[in-house]
Parts: C-alpha cells; structure tokens; sequence
C-alpha cells in the first residue's frame, strides 16, 4: 500500500522472462502501485519464456507510442536475454530509457536488462540493479527508492546496486 498513486511502465518484449515479469508486476502492485505494460512492438501481446521454452502470453496495456507520451513515476525492465536482444536494437527503447534517466525518475532492471542501461549510457543515479539478489530484496530497494520521489530539486540517488 506504500506506492498508491505511483504509477509505473514496464517495458517488455518477446523472450521476456515469465518469472520475472510476474513477480515484478505483481510485487510492485501489491503496494498498491499501478503497473502498465508496453512493447515496441506492433502486437497486442508478447510471447514470454520460462526456462528458455514458451511460456505464457502477455497482454499489452499501452502502444509503445502512448506509453512514450505519458508521464510514469518510474520504469522497470525484467530480465530475457532474447528481449534484451531486441529492446536493444530499438532506437526507441534506448530513447526512452535516456528520457526517464533525464527526467531523474527512477529505473529498475534485472538480469539482463542492465545491458539496456549501458546502452543507453544512463547507469548512474537513481537506479536499482537486480544482479543475483532475491526478488524481494530488490523490491524492497525499488519501494525505498520510488518513496523517497519526488525528490527535492537537485537532490540525486546515488545508483543502487543489488547483489549476492
């Protein structure tokens, strides 16, 4: 209940981690955060994986379009190796990512997702890292974080990185 009226972008894709996808959306709105999903992609769904093999599709909220347009108190990325891949090869995606970095919102990635933060070259301040750590150790950081926004003005966090 801690993140009512926090309302959060979660950018997948195809090869999205199903795990992980459900485990972040559902913890961040057991505080009571809302969590919209988006893809940069033309479907209305994504195709997630579990263990590399197909695993449950996933409904879109928002066109990438709107979603870009829209203002969100953070931005979360789960883990995939095959949506990374291509989240990374969407200028759009990386465009997103610098703008929520310049706005000085929030942005929580896990696995490897980070890689998305490095090509974007915003892995700095208000940032939380999943590398190895439980789950809920790196909610708990992500909570702390968005309760601390909005921040007074020139005020930064400094990176947040979650580890074994």
């Amino acid at each position: 209940m801690r993140l009512q009226g926090k309302e959060l972008l979660l950018l997948i894709c195809d090869g999205v981690e199903w795990k992980e996808y459900e485990q972040l959306k559902m913890g961040f709105e057991l505080e009571q955060a809302r969590v919209w999903t988006t893809a940069p992609l033309k479907y209305p769904a994504v195709e997630s994986v579990d263990q590399g093999k197909p695993s449950e599709e996933i409904i879109i909220d928002l066109t990438f379009d709107v979603a870009s347009r829209m203002h969100f108190d953070g931005l979360i990325i789960p883990d995939g190796a095959l949506s990374t891949d291509i989240l990374r090869r969407d200028k759009r995606v990386i465009e997103l990512i610098f703008m929520f970095h310049q706005m000085q919102l929030p942005i929580f990635a896990s696995g490897n997702a980070v890689e998305l933060l490095y090509e974007s070259r915003v892995l700095s301040e208000q940032i939380v890292v999943r590398e190895g750590t439980p789950m809920q150790g790196f909610l708990d950081q992500a909570v702390g974080v968005l309760l601390d926004y909005p921040i007074a003005a020139g005020k930064t966090h400094s990176l947040y990185r979650s580890s074994i």
